[in-house]
């Protein structure tokens, strides 16, 4: 890092002036990102307790852009259309979208929240965005005020936040990529006996996606996968956390979830990779590792 980069850093930390002006920096990123009229950036532990905090009289309409298992993209112009006519305000997680993936309030959403792991690179850092469009501000009274209320990030919260923001595009474009070609590649895998993911065109979202998402298709992929005994799971999850390094600088940045084990069925799972910056072909040598112990 520069050494006047380093320095304006480190003012963060020392100088309230400083603090204020970089989280307004950030804060004013993500709302050109997502095209709202405004964004707080909050320590929460979760989306909906952030929510909660806000106090919103109205009945609310939640919506994941992407989520649910498996991962589907949903579409967040229908939902948004239909939360008007029924009076309700549509709130969509933007987690697993991103702001680089997904412009949510653009879209219709009145708000949007994100929470920013992939941004630090940390896990549980409880930090997220919450951006909310012209609309809620209209309809929600008070709801800077209420915006306000809500726990701040510390001074060295937000320096992690403008370091991670520097190259987050980068990241981002690279797991979006990183996730397609690992798709791809599960698609042949003998154990793996069907794989979900918005960018493949066989996906039931793969049009919703086409329109909701940008760069790419996201990063999430998630696959059936056929077990050789009921031990394998256990060693397929021992074997992901020695080869796959998901938070540290310059690691996959990758998680590598159990998202189901059938009861019925104890040799069939349901897995989720949570693709990050690795470079595509390494990184399926490294899950070809992994399979392999299934």
């Amino acid at each position: 890092m520069e050494s006047g980069r380093a320095a304006e850093l480190e003012g963060i930390l020392d100088d309230q002036a400083a603090y204020e002006d970089a989280l307004a920096t950030i804060e004013d990123g993500f709302s050109r990102r997502l095209c709202a009229v405004r964004t707080r950036i909050v320590a929460m532990e979760d989306g909906i307790g952030a929510l909660r905090r806000l106090g919103l009289e109205r009945k609310v309409r939640f919506l994941r852009v992407l989520g649910g298992r498996p991962v589907t993209c949903h579409d967040v112009r229908q939902a948004a259309g239909d939360a008007r006519d029924a009076g309700e305000l549509l709130v969509a997680d933007n987690t697993l979208a991103t702001s680089f993936g997904c412009q949510a309030t653009r879209l219709g959403a009145h708000i949007a929240y994100e929470e920013l792991d992939h941004v630090v690179q940390r896990e549980g850092s409880n930090l997220m965005a919450i951006s909310v469009s012209r609309d809620a501000v209209q309809a929600v009274t008070d709801l800077g005020r209420r915006l306000k209320g809500i726990r701040r990030p510390t001074a060295a919260e937000v320096v992690e936040l403008a370091t991670g923001l520097e190259d987050f595009d980068e990241r981002r474009r690279a797991a979006f990529d990183c996730a397609q070609v690992v798709a791809y590649y599960l698609l042949c895998h003998p154990k793996v006996a069907h794989v979900y993911y918005p960018g493949l065109p066989h996906d039931p979202s793969f049009a919703v996606a086409s329109s909701i998402i940008r760069n790419g298709f996201g990063s999430c992929v998630d696959f059936e996968l056929d077990l050789t005994d009921t031990g394998s799971m256990a060693r397929v999850l021992e074997s992901a956390r020695e080869v796959l390094d998901p938070w540290a600088p310059g690691g996959d940045g990758v998680e590598f979830l159990r998202l189901a084990q059938g009861e019925k069925d104890p040799l069939h799972a349901l897995v989720r990779l949570r693709c990050g910056h690795a470079k595509p072909l390494p990184f399926v040598s490294k899950l070809e590792r992994v399979l392999a112990t299934a």
